[in-house]
């Protein structure tokens, strides 16, 4: 069946949504018609992923609602389902960096050796971590702590506990020298640090700050 055939089709396209985090004002530098949820300081997209197939995946818009005969409630819970179904990275950051450069990588007491790295398996618009509050309390219960979430990219996140002794003032300023300096104009996701409270399952803005688009 083409690709054309096959996004008309509902049943053949619900197993193939998946969500995008990205930063709400980036996004609205290029006003178009996709179908955008509003989350804190990003914005949320439903994205169709033909990879499999080899085809150029699309963006979801109004016009593929029509199409599909579904309301963008239907779409968005396909799309929730895929993305926290699918294999899910939960590592310590040293595990990471061992794997990407074939050895073993230490990090010294006293810097962020506990840091934990959340994103997809292909390492590919891993940041939807930060809306799946079920693991984020397991990994804050296995913490016995709230977390701070620091944006890396579209593609991942870092959590960290919070204690007194945390000084979220350095996490910022890494968060914002990694944006300046590493991560690519187009992989940007935010300068915020994020809170996730275990104890309301809930997520919000640590230290709002006016660098959200760039």
């Amino acid at each position: 069946m083409s690709k054309e055939k096959s996004i008309l089709n509902w049943e053949d396209i619900n197993d193939k949504l998946f969500l995008r985090l990205e930063n709400r004002g980036k996004s609205m530098e290029v006003p178009d018609e996709r179908i955008r949820i509003p989350f804190l300081d990003l914005v949320v997209f439903i994205y169709c992923d033909w990879s499999k197939t080899h085809w150029e995946g699309v963006y979801v818009n109004r016009n593929h609602l029509i199409l599909w005969k579904q309301d963008k409630k239907d779409v968005l819970r396909a799309a929730l389902r895929n993305t926290f179904q699918k294999d899910n990275i939960v590592i310590p950051i040293t595990d990471l960096l061992s794997s990407a450069f074939g050895k073993e990588i230490h990090i010294e007491e006293g810097s962020e050796k506990d840091m934990i790295v959340l994103t997809s398996r292909n390492l590919e618009y891993g940041a939807t971590m930060l809306l799946n509050t079920l693991e984020l309390k397991k990994l804050a219960d296995r913490f016995n702590s709230d977390l701070y979430l620091l944006p890396s990219s579209v593609h991942e996140i870092l959590a960290v506990r919070t204690d007194q002794n945390r000084d979220i003032s350095l996490l910022m300023d890494m968060v914002q020298d990694a944006n300046q300096t590493v991560v690519r104009d187009e992989d940007y996701l935010s300068d915020c640090i994020y809170y996730f409270d275990r104890k309301k399952c809930e997520i919000k803005i640590a230290v709002p700050t006016t660098a959200n688009i760039r």
